[in-house]
């Protein structure tokens, strides 16, 4: 597909400093019939287009395959068909190489050298080689004929720019390329090796057979159809090799039908040896042809989960912008009345939010509890200490009582256990109301939103539970290091109080 457009002309816009910027170009009339040509969504004409193109193309199949039928076959609306399909094709094709540097964004050799473009150009071609050879009477122009009707089946991959699942699955064996060249390497190897192997197992097995005795025993081969003549003796040509594997090129299709399981039965081992070796054959196939299954199924899931988080990134900037323009006019939009689903939606949703009120109430506890120990800290290193025992007595009884504030407060904060005993009720309830069915869209897309809310509120609350462990561990540390600093003080204030 084509790179986006630029955006489409406006009126001028005002930037910060109240200063009115250039006003953007309208469209001219090549860039309207490029976007009417490549974006289907630009338009309702680009929409009507874009499926015109493809109900011809699955028509143009559809005639290609069913002309082939001896009922039908001298059914004159082939020719209609196929003759209207070429000309849309072409007109198709003329239209978009005329207006493919339209936003200057690609040239018109890039344009003629793309994967699908070449794809066009083959689907269209047939037509007009045909009509130039049907001048030529000779049978070398007759098979070229035939040739080039063969070429038309390509019109099937035209429908790749209709459809999802095709271009996904070409993405992912693209970016398998490398894995399944390594793979395929290891699978020529194999069938090298056991061609190789296979035909000198069954050329050993070759009986001597005199030259007056040759007649016969290649006649007891042709009546006997099972490989070995009337004595049991295997069945082999004039060069000493076994008649079903006259040489190791020719063993090539036996490893590859074998290694790939598939079996067609038209040449078989006939000694216990060359057994062996296609049991062998067996098993590493079944090896290596799991391995590119696995590499281009994950590849085709990296695929498709980047095409969501690209559509769903689409659809918010989409939704972005409606309530962006939303805001500007002043005017939004009336909303439509509540269904049963949405009412119980928006109950979910006030049970979320009011749950995020009690975590951010939460949090702003521990972040004071934070800033108390800090503040306490500060005021114990700047301050002066006072004279005799009134001044330690002063500061235990300070101590004291934050002390019991901080056991007080953090005995009476709300535990953990309840607050996500309730979300995880909410969330069974939000699974339930999910897996009801009825739901419209608007409605699914807000109870995914309120699902990521319910999983956000449990991880908040989690983390919660950690700052309020550090909160303890903290009061612990801080309460040993003052009575151990307390006593000290207690212990040099007595000694100075003796001396003097």
């Amino acid at each position: 597909a084509p790179p986006p457009p630029p955006p489409l002309g406006g009126p001028p816009s005002v930037d910060a400093d109240g200063q009115g910027e250039e006003p953007q170009q309208a469209l001219n009339w090549r860039q309207r019939l490029h976007l009417l040509m490549e974006d289907p969504e630009s338009s309702r004409l680009a929409r009507v287009i874009s499926h015109s193109v493809l109900y011809t193309i699955i028509l143009s199949i559809a005639g290609f395959v069913l002309q082939t039928l001896p009922s039908i076959q001298d059914f004159i609306g082939w020719d209609v068909i196929e003759a209207g399909s070429t000309v849309i094709f072409t007109v198709e094709y003329i239209l978009r190489f005329v207006v493919c540097n339209a936003f200057g964004n690609q040239t018109r050799l890039a344009f003629v050298r793309a994967p699908m473009n070449v794809l066009d150009v083959l689907a269209i071609l047939p037509y007009y080689v045909e009509r130039s050879l049907a001048s030529l009477e000779s049978i070398h122009a007759f098979r070229s004929l035939r040739t080039a009707r063969l070429i038309r089946i390509f019109r099937v991959f035209k429908l790749s720019k209709y459809s999802l699942g095709m271009n996904l699955m070409v993405e992912a064996l693209v970016n398998s390329v490398r894995p399944l060249s390594i793979l395929a390497f290891f699978l020529t190897v194999g069938v090298l090796l056991f061609s190789s192997l296979l035909y000198y197992a069954e050329r050993m097995s070759c009986p001597e057979v005199k030259a007056e005795n040759w007649e016969s025993y290649q006649a007891e081969c042709l009546d006997s159809g099972n490989g070995r003549a009337l004595n049991g003796d295997l069945c082999c040509n004039e060069f000493g090799s076994a008649s079903g594997f006259p040489s190791i090129a020719d063993t090539f299709w036996w490893s590859v039908v074998t290694m790939t399981t598939v079996g067609y039965g038209d040449m078989v081992p006939r000694t216990p040896l060359g057994r062996a070796i296609a049991g062998f054959a067996m098993i590493s196939g079944i090896t290596l042809i799991s391995l590119p299954v696995a590499i281009v199924g994950a590849k085709f899931q990296t695929a498709y989960e980047e095409f969501e988080q690209d559509r769903d990134e689409m659809l918010a900037m989409e939704q972005l912008e409606e309530n962006e323009n939303e805001d500007e006019s002043g005017e939004p939009e009336a909303a439509p009345a509540p269904s049963p689903s949405s009412k119980k939606l928006n109950q979910a949703a006030g049970q979320v939010i009011q749950a995020l009120h009690v975590q951010d109430k939460m949090k702003k506890q521990v972040e004071e509890r934070f800033g108390s120990h800090s503040a306490a800290s500060e005021a114990g290193t700047g301050s002066q200490p006072g004279t005799g025992s009134e001044e330690l007595g002063r500061r235990r009884v300070t101590f004291g009582k934050g002390s019991g504030a901080s056991r007080t407060s953090l005995q009476s904060r709300p535990r953990t256990a309840p607050i996500i005993a309730a979300v995880d009720e909410l969330r069974k309830n939000l699974l339930r109301l999910e897996s009801h069915g009825k739901l419209s869209p608007a409605a699914q897309e807000q109870l995914q939103l309120l699902l990521e809310l319910v999983d956000h509120a449990e991880r908040a609350e989690r983390q919660l539970e950690g700052l309020r462990a550090k909160d303890l561990a903290l009061d612990a540390c801080i309460r040993r290091d003052f009575i151990a600093l307390s006593r000290r003080y207690d212990a040099r204030l007595l000694a100075e109080l003796s001396e003097s």
